[in-house]
C-alpha cells in the first residue's frame, strides 16, 4: 500500500498532465434513445445500448467501427438493458435487464434468452475462461419496487444462460459484479461486498466497502468513489485503502480503472497513474476504456444521442 507523500504525487501527476493537448475525438450518431451501456471488444469495436430507463420501448444495440465512425450492425433489443459484457474472445455479447441474453457478435442476432419476470438483473459478468456468467440484480414486486431480502446473485453457463449456482448475498440490489479466476464478486447498493471462491461457491464474510459510486477492474481491486475522493481497496487483503482525491470512478477493466478529474479521463493501474488526452466535460454520463492494443476510450454526454471515441494514434 503506498503511503501519504506517494499519493499526494499521484494526485500532482494528475494535475500536471491535465494539460496535454487532447486529439479530437470522432462522433458516432444513429441511437434514437441516449445510450446507457457502453463496451470495447477485443478487436477494438465498440458495443453500444440506448435504452428507455422505463422500458417503453424496445433498446437498440448497436456495434460500431470506431476507426471508421459507422455501425456494423443495428438491433432491437430487450426493453430494458442495464449491463453488457463482451466475450474476450470476441464472438459473442451477453446483456442483462429484464432479461438475460446471448447474442452473436458478428451479427447481433439473438442466440438464447432467459427471462425471469420478477427479477431485474442490473449487472453482468463474464468468468476469464469464457466458460461462466454472474449475473447480480434484485427481485421486484407487482408494482416494479424493490422486494425486500431479495437481492439475486446467479452464476450460469455463457454457452446457454442457464443456472449453475444461484449465490447468497444480503437485502439490498445488487449493482455490480465480477469474475475472476479465483473468485466472484458482487456490491449492493448499500456498499456490501461479498465473495465467493470461483472452486466451490463457499462465502467469505460479507464486507463494508461505501456506499460510493463503485468501479469493479484491476484483478482483485475495487474503487469506490465519493464525493471528493476515490479509495481503491484490494479485496484479498483487509487493509486501509489507497485514497485519490480530486477524482471519480467512471469504468472499469481487468487492466485499468478511469476516473474525471476536472477537464480530463486519468488512467490508474497498479503501478502508475496517467492522463489520457482526450478533454472530458462535466456531463459525462457513460464510459468505456480499452487497454490492450491501441488505447481506445468512449463516453457519451448525459441526456446525448451522441457517442464520442478516440483512438491513440
Amino acid at each position: 500500500m503506498r503511503n501519504a507523500s506517494t499519493i499526494g504525487s499521484l494526485v500532482l501527476a494528475i494535475a500536471v498532465a491535465a494539460g496535454a493537448r487532447a486529439e479530437e475525438p470522432v462522433v458516432l450518431k444513429g441511437h434514437q434513445l441516449p445510450p446507457t451501456v457502453l463496451q470495447f471488444g477485443s478487436d477494438g469495436s465498440l458495443l453500444s445500448i440506448a435504452a428507455d430507463e422505463f422500458g417503453s420501448r424496445p433498446s437498440e444495440i448497436a456495434l460500431w467501427d470506431i476507426t471508421n465512425a459507422k455501425t456494423i450492425w443495428v438491433q432491437k433489443g430487450p426493453r430494458i438493458v442495464w449491463d453488457a459484457v463482451v466475450h474476450t474472445k470476441g464472438d459473442r455479447i451477453f446483456t442483462a435487464g429484464a432479461e438475460v441474453e446471448g447474442r452473436d457478435i458478428k451479427t447481433g442476432a439473438r442466440n438464447w434468452t432467459i427471462a425471469e419476470p420478477s427479477i431485474w438483473w442490473f449487472a453482468i459478468a463474464l468468468s476469464s475462461d469464457g466458460k461462466y456468467l454472474l449475473t447480480g440484480g434484485s427481485k421486484m414486486t407487482a408494482d416494479g419496487e424493490f422486494a425486500a431480502d431479495k437481492s439475486e446473485v446467479v452464476v450460469r453457463n455463457a454457452a446457454d444462460g442457464k443456472v449453475v449456482k444461484r449465490l447468497v448475498a444480503g437485502e439490498s440490489p445488487i449493482q455490480l459484479v465480477a469474475m475472476g479466476t479465483a473468485a466472484a464478486l458482487a456490491v449492493d447498493r448499500a456498499g456490501n461486498l461479498y465473495r465467493w471462491s470461483a472452486a466451490d461457491w463457499s462465502q467469505a464474510a460479507p464486507r463494508k466497502v461505501g456506499a460510493g459510486v463503485c468501479s469493479l477492474g484491476v484483478q482483485g481491486r475495487l474503487a469506490v468513489g465519493f464525493d471528493d475522493r476515490v479509495e481503491i481497496f484490494t479485496l484479498e487483503k483487509d487493509a486501509a485503502p489507497l485514497r485519490l482525491e480530486g477524482c471519480q470512478p467512471l469504468a472499469a477493466t481487468a487492466e485499468a480503472f478511469a476516473f474525471r478529474t476536472e477537464d480530463t479521463f486519468t488512467l490508474w493501474t497498479p503501478n502508475k497513474v496517467s492522463t489520457i488526452p482526450v478533454a472530458a466535460t462535466p456531463q459525462v454520463s457513460r464510459l468505456a476504456i480499452k487497454t490492450e492494443g491501441k488505447l481506445s476510450v468512449a463516453w457519451t454526454e448525459i441526456e446525448s444521442r451522441e457517442i464520442r471515441a478516440w483512438q491513440a494514434k
